[in-house]
């Protein structure tokens, strides 16, 4: 869906809407590109309070003021989609505009992706646009039988753990596949990774 906000120049308020979804004009008003004038940052604060009003996966909101994008990207914003038969295929959580670039949620996954028979098949996690999780990997992949497909951890958007490997991939039936280990982002053997836990732990002790 595409929606375009239009005002005229010598208003405080926006005039229009106009909503375009697959390329299907779902309103009878059109809107031509001369017709848009730059916002301020306080119409920009008030047309927030209408982006709520429109849904639809694939939205963009086009604005020429970078001031007035900057308000939108503080938004939170959710956007989920569905399978044609009508169940529920994802839900999104996120900041400003694009959804997958900015996946922010903190208090649960920020994306959930279902298989048709509404069983879980991902969840990532994700604060201002980065994969991140404390005490839990921030991507999780199941198999359609439930079983745990893959898990990822990270920290502020880089691979890490201390406790054991940042990344498990899994056998269907349920044994470990593949493991890798991670310190702030490099990828080490198990063993240099075992000595890099000691030696900060070493460390952390003498302070």
């Amino acid at each position: 869906m595409i929606i375009f906000y239009y005002c005229d120049k010598n208003s405080t308020l926006p005039k229009y809407a106009f909503k375009f979804k697959s390329s299907e004009i779902i309103t009878e008003n059109l809107v031509k590109f001369n017709d848009l004038y730059e916002l301020s940052v306080e119409n920009a604060r008030q047309l927030i309070k209408k982006l709520s009003e429109f849904d639809g996966s694939d939205t963009i909101y086009l604005f020429s003021s970078l001031e007035v994008r900057k308000e939108i990207s503080k938004l939170q914003n959710f956007e989920e989609t569905r399978y044609l038969s009508g169940n529920l295929k994802s839900q999104t959580w996120f900041k400003g505009l694009e959804a997958y670039d900015h996946l922010h949620k903190e208090d649960g996954p920020a994306h959930i992706q279902y298989y048709e028979d509404g069983t879980i098949s991902t969840r990532a996690w994700g604060v201002n646009g980065m994969d991140h999780r404390e005490n839990g990997p921030a991507y999780e992949s199941y198999f359609d039988d439930g079983n745990k497909k893959m898990e990822v951890w990270y920290l502020n958007g880089i691979k890490h753990r201390e406790d054991g490997p940042a990344y498990i991939f899994y056998n269907r039936d349920g044994t470990i596949n593949t493991e890798e280990y991670y310190i702030n982002g490099e990828e080490l053997s198990k063993d240099a990774w075992e000595a890099a836990v000691i030696s900060k732990a070493m460390q952390e002790s003498l302070k």
